[in-house]
């Protein structure tokens, strides 16, 4: 689906830690050839005559190392929601009678 290349059957298929598995493999690939991109930038501006320039300078990338977003507690999903939404995505009786 989309980005990550998967046909929609795949995805309905697959286990949410696979899911899981499949977008950080995606974020990771995706993190490598921007910081391929931020590297070759730094050397054209180290080349085009910048004095000191750093990579982590030029932009942000989802991999460096950056203090991740504290979840307020309002914003945590109780179990009861998290019932439902497996309830609803996971446990279709549709999808069990192929099966």
């Amino acid at each position: 689906m989309g980005e990550v290349g998967l046909l929609p059957d795949q995805f309905l298929d697959m286990a949410w830690v696979d899911w899981q598995r499949t977008a950080q493999g995606y974020i990771i690939r995706n993190a490598r050839h921007m910081s391929g991109i931020r590297k070759l930038a730094c050397f054209t501006l180290l080349a085009a005559g910048a004095k000191s320039v750093r990579e982590i300078d030029l932009f942000e990338l989802i991999t460096d190392d950056v203090k991740p977003a504290k979840i307020k507690p309002e914003d945590k999903l109780s179990a009861e929601q998290i019932e439902q939404i497996a309830e609803r995505y996971f446990y279709r009786k549709d999808r069990a009678k192929k099966k």
